[in-house]
């Protein structure tokens, strides 16, 4: 089965896909270097690339390896670019993962600079609640210090536990 669609330009980094079942996809694009710089970095050195290859068209040998140059350079810009489709899920398999949050509860976790002025433990519950939800299956533990570690909860499944013994 052949994956034959079209391509045409919707956005800034987005295209439109249209796959051989019809259903039209945005290909986002999110690149690892902001857009005028991946621009300036892949003219200068597909130019470069392609200006070598010229040079060297009397060697065949030479023209063929900067030919090749010039591919990788094209794909790594392609790479760089970071196409993809929105609105698919990767599962991460958790089996087997051990998470251990470390928490400081010296006088210093009391200070109100988290969010809108709210305490830093406050911060910490809601970090402690977003990781065990991201990771669903895993086993947690909490482990407070200040002059002395503290094993608050020891590895468990429940995420739950975990969540509420930090928030103590």
């Amino acid at each position: 089965m052949s994956a034959v669609g079209t391509v045409s330009a919707v956005g800034t980094g987005e295209a439109l896909v249209t796959a051989s079942t019809g259903v039209a996809r945005a290909v986002v694009l999110q690149p690892v270097l902001p857009w005028w710089l991946l621009a300036v970095v892949g003219v200068a050195l597909l130019g470069f690339t392609a200006w070598r290859l010229v040079s060297e068209r009397s060697n065949r040998r030479l023209a063929r390896a900067w030919a090749r140059r010039l591919g990788v350079v094209a794909l790594l810009l392609v790479v760089a670019a970071r196409p993809g489709l929105p609105g698919g899920s990767a599962e991460a398999s958790v089996a087997q993962v051990n998470v251990f949050f470390v928490v400081d509860t010296t006088s210093s976790i009391a200070a109100e600079d988290w969010g809108d002025g709210e305490p830093r433990l406050t911060g910490v519950r809601a970090d402690v609640a977003a990781v065990a939800e991201q990771l669903a299956g895993a086993r947690f533990s909490l482990i407070s210090f200040d002059s002395t570690a503290v094993l608050r909860t020891p590895l468990t499944d429940d995420a739950a536990a975990v969540v509420s013994a930090a928030g103590s």
